[in-house]
């Protein structure tokens, strides 16, 4: 009956001990829960915060570029179209559905020239490429970054024609503005001229040369 009682008694203890260590045990799981719990989910919040705010930057720069008069094409690390905005289509001919995911060299007419051009600088240089039934003079300039390259294409057809016809009207003009005066700088020197005989005809004459044609370069100016 000793023996019995002491080994309930025994027991009895360990069951205590074991309930006493579980219920610390326990206790400093919640513990420890309540102390991470918070800081975790915080921690999820502001990655799930981050990441929202990156799509919604992501969404708006995309908004803004469909309304950029240039051509923008994003490619990624394997020349494959990963953006494609609305005047790349209307400059290039090409859809937005049929470029993305497709080699920029199957949607982009010209591309050796393209790249020859940003090989050089590209700045200024000047490409004449075009839609089927037209042409377009683009110049050509890339950012690059790891993950690809970022293509833009300027359309300066508008500049070039301008160009064009200031080029024509200075020709033009300096044709024009020549002839009269050629003709009034040969009236004044034959006047100037010593050794010629006075004639008042031939005085009058000149003069009504040079009254008529600077009378031609005024209208010409104007």
């Amino acid at each position: 009956v000793a023996e019995a009682r002491t080994s309930q008694r025994r027991t009895f203890w360990s069951l205590v001990a074991v309930v006493l260590v579980a219920g610390l045990t326990a206790a400093g799981i919640a513990f420890w829960l309540l102390l991470s719990v918070p800081r975790r989910i915080w921690s999820l919040y502001d990655v799930e915060r981050e990441l929202r705010e990156a799509a919604e930057r992501g969404a708006r720069a995309s908004r803004s570029l469909e309304h950029v008069d240039d051509a923008v094409i994003l490619l990624d690390a394997e020349e494959t179209v990963r953006y494609w905005n609305p005047a790349a289509a209307a400059y290039l001919g090409t859809a937005e559905a049929d470029a993305l995911n497709r080699p920029v060299a199957d949607v982009v007419p010209g591309l050796p020239l393209i790249e020859q051009a940003l090989a050089r600088g590209g700045g200024d240089t000047v490409l004449p490429l075009g839609p089927a039934g037209g042409e377009r003079w683009l110049v050509a300039r890339e950012t690059r970054f790891p993950e690809g390259r970022v293509l833009v294409l300027q359309d300066v057809t508008r500049e070039r024609e301008l160009e064009r016809t200031r080029s024509e009207f200075l020709a033009t003009a300096s044709h024009e503005l020549r002839t009269p005066l050629a003709a009034v700088y040969g009236a004044v020197r034959t006047l100037r001229r010593e050794d010629r005989p006075s004639s008042p005809d031939l005085d009058a004459q000149l003069l009504a040369m040079i009254e008529t044609e600077a009378h031609r370069l005024a209208e010409i100016v104007d």
